[in-house]
């Protein structure tokens, strides 16, 4: 069954311009190694001057899990320009998806 993740995280003032840059790296590096295994699509939507919701759509909720350690590995490479609130630096939530238009 079809799995999304849906994260949303706030970039700290004055550095969404070198979040932007090293989103680009790893869409490349993800790009050159032929796409993260399992995974759809990725959407990355701005909602405020520094607030981004990042949602991902997956195979099933196990390709989700397996890629979970590439996925942790690729938030400590921009870990250092987020805002920590109280879920940590990130809000991430997922689910099997029950309802589509596709």
């Amino acid at each position: 069954m079809e799995f999304m993740n849906v994260v949303r995280m706030q970039i700290k003032p004055g550095r969404f311009e070198e979040w932007r840059a090293l989103m680009a790296a790893n869409f490349a590096a993800a790009k050159h190694m032929g796409g993260v295994p399992g995974m759809i699509e990725i959407r990355h939507v701005q909602y405020g001057e520094d607030k981004v919701c990042v949602v991902g759509r997956w195979e099933s909720k196990a390709a989700f899990a397996k890629a979970r350690p590439m996925l942790v590995a690729n938030l400590d490479k921009f870990r250092h320009v987020l805002v920590p609130s109280d879920a940590g630096d990130t809000d991430p939530i997922g689910g099997e998806v029950i309802f589509s238009t596709v």
